[in-house]
């Protein structure tokens, strides 16, 4: 079945991706494309979705823009109906978007991530995804940290920390640390704004 190999090859290919494995991950992600072909455009937009983080993880920036050109397209053709759990696929099309910002950030383009902004949080208000909402701050920051503006990345990281600790996900707020921990290390530990934000997380800790 063309449906479930091409997820059960991405699904592969994400595990080798978080492992580190990049090269294994995006060979596993392009058979999970191929596959992809034979199936419906839910899973065709939905395996191209994750198919562009890879290669933005590489850095590859024109087949990242490819396939996140093709996720997005692919979705929109469905009228709406993308993600509502056909075949099991249920990420919207602001997880398409998200995909797409967190691309350049990886690429090292943190204004084009900002500039989506007002189209990401339309569709996130469309979509009613709590969980991207609560982490598209996230995406925020790191983009005006590579951009060196830091009170406005430390504004955004107490955002997203905030909506983290609402959620419950220590995994979120461990991000929400490690954000903290980068500006240190880059030397903004001084910065009052980031001194506002370590205090914030500490508080809670306490």
């Amino acid at each position: 079945d063309a449906s479930l190999m091409a997820l059960t090859l991405m699904s592969q290919g994400i595990e080798f991706e978080r492992r580190g494995e990049k090269e294994v991950a995006l060979s596993r992600l392009e058979e999970a494309r191929d596959a992809s072909f034979g199936a419906s455009k839910q899973i065709i937009a939905f395996v191209h979705s994750y198919l562009a983080r890879i290669y933005a993880s590489v850095g590859d920036k024109v087949r990242f823009e490819r396939a996140i050109h093709s996720a997005r397209t692919m979705a929109s053709s469905l009228n709406g109906s993308y993600g509502d759990g056909t075949q099991f696929v249920f990420g919207r099309v602001s997880s398409i978007l998200a995909e797409r910002s967190y691309g350049y950030l990886e690429l090292g383009e943190p204004q084009k991530t900002l500039e989506m902004r007002m189209e990401i949080e339309t569709q996130l208000r469309d979509d009613q995804d709590l969980r991207l909402q609560t982490w598209i701050p996230l995406d925020w920051a790191r983009a005006y940290h590579q951009l060196g503006q830091i009170e406005e990345c430390s504004k955004e990281g107490q955002a997203f920390y905030r909506r983290a600790v609402e959620m419950h996900s220590p995994h979120a707020i461990s991000q929400a640390n490690k954000l903290l921990r980068s500006l240190e290390k880059d030397g903004y530990g001084k910065v009052q704004a980031v001194q506002d934000f370590r205090e914030e997380l500490q508080i809670n800790i306490l």
